[in-house]
């Protein structure tokens, strides 16, 4: 957890000090800051049945082409609920008032094509692949159980990137994150995200 703020914390400050340079041709990274929204989905749901606004992720892309990116993505999505009822985990029947957590830390190589002219708003496709961190706790009563597991995922995404300043870029984007089952869990999630950027 105390690496996860670290990362979020030195991914913004390269944000902001691509922000404080106006001459965007001299950078060679593109860096983001979003705040997300997300939304549980299948097994994930069952488990943990949130909108949450608890989410943040920071990104850094690449130019291969005038219309094309490579980077990496760390994100930051909480979820919580608190059920009445019966449910099977970790092998065991739990039975009661539950409250229950999932923390998922996705860690990505992405790829993005972005459509439309550079100077106006460009929608744009992408793919991330990598590991997801996701750590599962279940409190009942003064006992909790926590299971971590490292996942492999995959996370398609659409967005719009609007140029705003000669140094700032704000864009929006929607992802699906899928994390592939791993200790008999497997965990997905929406992600509505918001952010600013060093200019494409």
């Amino acid at each position: 957890m105390r690496n996860a703020i670290r990362t979020v914390a030195l991914a913004l400050f390269l944000v902001l000090a691509g922000r404080a340079d106006g001459n965007a041709q001299a950078q060679p990274w593109w860096w983001g800051f979003t705040y997300q929204t997300s939304l549980t989905t299948g097994e994930m749901k069952d488990f943990v049945d949130d909108f949450s606004w608890r989410n943040v992720g920071v990104e850094g892309r690449s130019k291969i082409g005038p219309n094309a990116t490579l980077g990496v993505f760390f994100g930051w999505n909480v979820f919580s609920d608190e059920v009445d009822g019966t449910i099977s985990f970790d092998g065991l029947d739990v039975s009661g008032y539950q409250s229950r957590w999932v923390n998922a830390f996705p860690m990505l190589v992405t790829g993005h094509y972005y459509l439309g002219e550079r100077g106006g708003p460009r929608t744009y496709i992408g793919l991330g692949a990598g590991t997801y961190w996701i750590r599962n706790r279940l409190a009942l009563g003064q006992t909790a159980v926590t299971i971590d597991h490292w996942h492999f995922g995959l996370a398609p995404e659409v967005g719009v990137l609007i140029p705003t300043q000669a140094y700032s870029d704000t864009y929006v984007s929607v992802k699906y994150n899928y994390a592939v089952k791993s200790g008999d869990m497997q965990r997905s999630y929406w992600t509505f995200g918001i952010g600013f950027a060093t200019p494409y």
